[in-house]
């Protein structure tokens, strides 16, 4: 974390002298096993009567904040704080048995506890801090986004899965369509043929183990009661949706 940091500004700085505009992507892999972490993070939370595991994890989350700490003061000094969009987000659910929302399932599953992660988003006062974006977005929207944001101009033969959702930063109830989002598995080909998941506003349907299930979400954000019996009409249409989005993917085993 103190290495990847390191570059960071290193990187920042270089662009900055050259006065050109610049895309940062920080890719921390912490907090992640193998759980190792410095003496003095480890040393602080194993006082708390934590298990030698959970002190180095949260030891890493400890590093964590300090070094975005020192990148951001650092931007600060540069007098680029204000002027830089700033986006914070994770990949996927984390490993059993950690902080889970109360969502069902973990990282490696299709439930919303394996793909749900936090985003944040920040750019000086061009728009509100601290407002909540309730629509359902995905990591296939960033692009177009900050395209938009930036001012950009993008290809227009480019097909681009997601779409831009600057409007609603700036306005969070902004009319957005709505749509349907495909979690695709990897992995081996049995896998792949069993496994997935596909959502809209209202429903999620999940494969596993080549069986489906419905939820709806809006009302059952947890996944608590199963409607795959009870609205077969609903499950018929994403599970054909999801089909259709599968048999286009260029598998390779």
């Amino acid at each position: 974390t103190d290495l990847l940091t390191d570059a960071a500004i290193g990187f920042i700085d270089k662009e900055v002298t050259a006065e050109r505009p610049f895309f940062c992507y920080l890719a921390y892999n912490a907090p992640h096993t193998p759980a190792l972490v410095s003496d003095d993070y480890f040393d602080r939370f194993k006082a708390m009567g934590l298990s030698d595991k959970e002190a180095a994890i949260y030891g890493m989350l400890a590093s964590l904040d300090d070094n975005m700490q020192r990148l951001f003061d650092h931007m600060r000094d540069l007098g680029i704080w204000e002027d830089t969009i700033i986006i914070f987000m994770s990949d996927n659910g984390p490993i059993r048995g950690r902080y889970n929302a109360g969502l069902k399932g973990w990282k490696a599953h299709y439930d919303e506890g394996g793909v749900r992660v936090p985003f944040f988003i920040r750019w000086g006062d061009h728009f509100a801090n601290g407002d909540i974006v309730k629509e359902r977005l995905a990591h296939i929207d960033v692009l177009p986004t900050l395209v938009k944001l930036c001012g950009l101009k993008g290809s227009s033969d480019l097909s681009l899965d997601g779409q831009d959702f600057s409007s609603l930063l700036y306005d969070t109830e902004a009319f957005w369509p709505d749509r349907i989002l495909y979690t695709l598995p990897e992995g081996n080909r049995e896998h792949i043929e069993n496994f997935g998941s596909v959502r809209d506003r209202e429903w999620l349907a999940v494969k596993q183990n080549g069986q489906w299930s419905l939820y709806h979400l809006s009302q059952d954000p947890t996944q608590q009661v199963n409607l795959a019996e009870n609205r077969p009409d609903i499950l018929a249409r994403m599970r054909d949706a999801y089909e259709q989005k599968y048999a286009s993917m260029p598998y390779r085993f």
